[in-house]
């Protein structure tokens, strides 16, 4: 767990949304486009790229300490809202999802 606090949000592309939210709570982000499974990154043009490499891909969301605390599968061609179609029930991404959705969805 971080102490960090995301930045308020500034994208809605729900995948870049949830990038710059994860990377500003201190998280990294590992990117699999069902070929390929990216290096671990800390750099939001890498992981925006790997996630945007493929109509299909899947974010893997880990802790300082490398523990998965997160997962998101993206679908390029969706809605601004929607490209995050799935993603895990944890403390992360809920957070993440509640605070998109008051912002872009239900304003």
């Amino acid at each position: 767990m971080t102490n960090k606090q995301a930045k308020p949000f500034v994208y809605k592309q729900a995948h870049l949304n949830l990038i710059k939210y994860v990377l500003d709570l201190g998280y990294s982000v590992e990117v699999f486009d069902g070929d390929e499974m990216f290096e671990k990154s800390t750099s939001f043009k890498a992981i925006k790229a790997a996630s945007e490499d493929a109509e299909e891909s899947h974010l893997y969301i880990y802790d300082s300490e490398d523990n998965k605390v997160g997962y998101a599968y993206v679908v390029l061609g969706n809605e601004p809202e929607e490209l995050v179609c799935d993603y895990s029930d944890d403390k992360v991404m809920n957070d993440w999802s509640d605070k998109y959705k008051k912002t872009f969805i239900n304003q």
